[in-house]
């Protein structure tokens, strides 16, 4: 929720319902790294997601006690060929390109050294485009060691 309130204005001003959900689920984690990939993630949600939509996060637990922590939204289509180059330093996606939105290219570089250094990882499930639209329903899972 820190990472969230630092991002409060663009959601507002993009009409972005963000709605994070309650949990009791504990994992590992060295607070300072993954704040910084959340804030990343987050960031990138503030730049990439549609307006009037709905950006979500939920954490689930596997039974191999993994936790993952789900952010959905409907942001900038992923192309298939991209899923793992905008995870690479200086890499940015060929739709942010066009949109004129994209950066250096590290915020998802780093957020997935941030993950890594935590033994987690981080990884994107890229949905296909909406019709006649350059946005998708995208969800980037973060995930961590439990306790």
């Amino acid at each position: 929720m820190n990472v969230f309130y630092l991002f409060f204005g663009d959601f507002i001003a993009r009409k972005v319902r963000a709605n994070v959900e309650q949990t009791r689920i504990q994992a590992c984690f060295d607070y300072d790294s993954i704040h910084v990939c959340i804030y990343y993630l987050v960031e990138n949600a503030a730049k990439y997601t549609r307006s009037n939509s709905d950006f979500s996060v939920s954490v689930s637990q596997s039974p191999d006690g993994l936790v993952d922590i789900r952010f959905v939204m409907e942001s900038l289509a992923v192309k298939p060929e991209e899923q793992d180059l905008i995870f690479e330093e200086g890499f940015s996606g060929s739709n942010a390109i066009d949109a004129k939105l994209n950066g250096a290219g590290l915020g998802l570089y780093l957020a997935r050294s941030m993950a890594r250094i935590n033994y987690g990882n981080l990884n994107v499930l890229a949905g296909p485009p909406f019709r006649y639209s350059q946005y998708a329903r995208n969800t980037f899972v973060l995930t961590l060691p439990g306790k």
